[in-house]
C-alpha cells in the first residue's frame, strides 16, 4: 500500500499547486471573458481549439506514449530528441496551413507560436510527470500561470482595447519562457534538429501496438473540441463565444479531474498488486463523493455569479455552465479508468470506441446545434462524452480480472 498512500500524498500536492495555478487562469478566463468583445471572445476561443487538436492530437499523443511506452522507446533517447519528433510533426503542417489561410493574420501568427510553445512546455511537464516529480510538475504551471497575468496586465493598464491576439502572445511567451527557465539547460538543441532519428524513433512507435494508442489520443484532440468546430460552422459567433465562456468557468471544476489523471496515469504504470489497484480507485471513489456537492453547488450559484463575471453579455452560458457540472460529474466518475485501459496495453479497444465517440459527438452537434446553438452542443458533449466515458468504466472493470491473471497482458504484475 505504500505506492497508494504516495500516490494520494502526490494528488494532494498536484491539487494544491494545481489550484493556485488554475486559480489564476480561472481569473484570467473570467477577465477575458469580460473585457473582450463577443466578436474577439469568439476569436479567441476558435483559435484555442486550433492549438488545443495541433498540439493534443501529436504533442499529447506523444507525451503519453513517452510515459506508458518509456522502457520501449525513450529510455536510451535524449529528450531533445524526443522534442524534436514532436515540434517538427506539428510545426510542418501548421506552418502550411498558416501560410495557405493568410499568414498576414496577427491571430494565425500568434496562434501558430503558441503551437510550438505548448509542445515545449508540455514536453517539460511530462518528463516531470514521468519521473513522479509532481512538485516541479505544478510548479512549472503555477509559473506559467502568473506570467501570463503578468504580460496581460500590459495592455490592459497601457489602455489598449484588449483583443484576441493579445491573450494569444501572452500564452505563447509565458509558456516558451517558463520552459527555458524549468527545462531548457536538461535539452540538447542539436538533438531537436536531428530529423533521420527523429524518424527512426517515429517508424520504431508506428511499428508496435502503440500506434492505436497514438490514434486513440490524435482523435481524443477532435472529441475535445468537436462543440466548437460544430459550433463554428453551423451557428453563430455568439454561440461560440456563449460556449468558450461557459467552459471558461466550468475550467474550475476541471481542477481535481486533472489532479487525478496527472497522478494516476504514471502511478498505475509501476503499481504490482491489485490490493494496489484496489487502493487507488478506492480512494478515488472518496474524491468523487466528495466532488458532486461541490459541482452542484457551482450549479446552483451560476445564476447570479455568472451574469455578474461576463456583465449579461452571455445569458445562455448560464444553463451551458449547468448542464457541464453534470457532464464534470460523469467524467470523475468514469474517465480515470482510463488509465487502467493504458496500463493493459488495451489500445485496440481504445482507438474503436473514440472513432465511435467522435462520429456519436458529430452527429447530436450536427442534429441540435443549428436549432439550440450552445445548449444543443453543451447536450451533446454531456450524451457523448458520458457514453464514452461510461463504456471505458464498463470495459475496465469487465476485463481487470483477466488482465491481473494473464501473464501476457502487457504487466508484470
Amino acid at each position: 500500500m505504500t505506492n497508494c498512500a504516495s500516490g494520494m500524498k502526490s494528488v494532494v500536492i498536484v491539487y494544491v499547486l494545481d489550484v493556485l495555478a488554475k486559480s489564476l487562469l480561472v481569473v484570467t478566463g473570467f477577465f477575458l471573458v469580460r473585457l473582450l468583445s463577443p466578436d474577439e471572445y469568439a476569436r479567441y476561443t476558435f483559435a484555442m481549439s486550433i492549438i488545443a487538436v495541433a498540439t493534443q492530437a501529436v504533442s499529447g499523443s506523444l507525451n503519453r506514449i513517452y510515459i506508458a511506452g518509456h522502457r520501449e522507446f525513450v529510455a536510451d533517447q535524449p529528450p531533445g530528441l524526443f522534442l524534436g519528433l514532436q515540434v517538427w510533426t506539428v510545426l510542418v503542417p501548421a506552418t502550411a496551413v498558416w501560410a495557405i489561410a493568410g499568414r498576414d493574420d496577427v491571430v494565425q501568427s500568434w496562434m501558430l507560436l503558441s503551437i510550438v510553445a505548448t509542445c515545449c512546455l508540455d514536453f517539460a511537464r511530462t518528463c516531470f510527470q514521468q519521473r513522479l516529480s509532481f512538485g516541479r510538475f505544478s510548479s512549472v504551471e503555477l509559473a506559467r500561470a502568473a506570467l501570463l497575468v503578468g504580460l496581460l496586465a500590459v495592455p490592459f493598464f497601457a489602455g489598449d482595447v484588449l483583443q484576441a491576439w493579445h491573450a494569444l502572445a501572452a500564452q505563447a511567451v509565458s509558456m516558451f519562457a517558463v520552459f527555458l527557465v524549468a527545462f531548457g539547460r536538461e535539452i540538447d538543441w542539436r538533438d531537436v534538429l536531428r530529423v533521420g532519428p527523429a524518424l527512426r524513433l517515429a517508424s520504431r512507435i508506428v511499428r508496435g501496438d502503440f500506434v492505436f494508442l497514438f490514434g486513440y489520443f490524435f482523435l481524443m484532440a477532435f472529441l475535445l473540441q468537436v462543440e466548437v468546430f460544430m459550433l463554428k460552422m453551423l451557428g453563430k459567433s455568439i454561440d461560440v463565444a456563449t460556449f468558450g465562456a461557459a467552459t471558461r468557468y466550468a475550467l474550475v471544476l476541471s481542477l481535481a479531474l486533472n489532479a487525478v489523471n496527472t497522478v494516476l496515469f504514471p502511478l498505475l504504470q509501476q503499481v504490482r498488486t491489485i490490493e494496489e489497484i484496489r487502493g487507488v480507485y478506492r480512494r478515488h471513489t472518496q474524491m468523487l463523493l466528495a466532488f458532486v456537492p461541490i459541482a452542484g453547488l457551482a450549479a446552483a450559484v451560476a445564476p447570479w455569479v455568472l451574469p455578474w463575471i461576463d456583465q449579461g453579455k452571455y445569458p445562455v452560458a448560464v444553463l451551458t455552465f449547468q448542464i457541464l457540472c453534470v457532464a464534470n460529474v460523469a467524467l470523475f466518475a468514469f474517465s480515470p479508468y482510463v488509465n487502467l485501459l493504458l496500463r493493459f496495453n488495451d489500445f485496440r479497444f481504445l482507438l474503436g470506441l473514440i472513432v465511435a465517440a467522435v462520429l456519436l459527438d458529430a452527429g447530436l452537434n450536427a442534429a441540435l446545434v443549428p436549432s439550440y446553438g450552445a445548449i444543443g452542443a453543451v447536450v451533446a458533449l454531456t450524451i457523448g462524452n458520458g457514453a464514452f466515458t461510461g463504456a471505458i468504466f464498463v470495459r475496465a472493470r469487465r476485463k481487470l480480472p483477466d488482465w491481473l491473471t494473464d501473464p501476457t497482458g502487457g504487466t508484470s504484475i
